[in-house]
């Protein structure tokens, strides 16, 4: 056999192998970057959660339903952030 023909039979042997490690490493791509925008929507919400408890806290407000609303607000704001940041 000549190389060639070696070169062409190795090939199509590997041929499917390479193609679920590209379709592997293409679904660890979508899930690191899920995984990072989760995470920068959990500070959004984190960082609202203590601006809005201590907003609560000055004006003489509970507490918890600062923290409630800080968070809903936090985690808006980070969708929002995210969404537009990845357009």
């Amino acid at each position: 056999m000549d190389k060639a023909k070696i070169d062409a039979i190795t090939e199509t042997l590997l041929e499917p192998g390479r193609n679920v490690q590209k379709e592997y490493e293409l679904k660890r791509a979508i899930k690191a970057k899920q995984v990072a925008r989760q995470s920068k929507v959990a500070w959004f919400m984190l960082s609202g959660s203590a601006i809005l408890t201590v907003a609560a806290y000055v004006t003489g407000q509970r507490l918890i339903q600062g923290f409630v609303w800080g968070g809903i607000v936090g985690a808006l704001l980070g969708w929002l952030y995210t969404r537009r940041s990845a357009a």
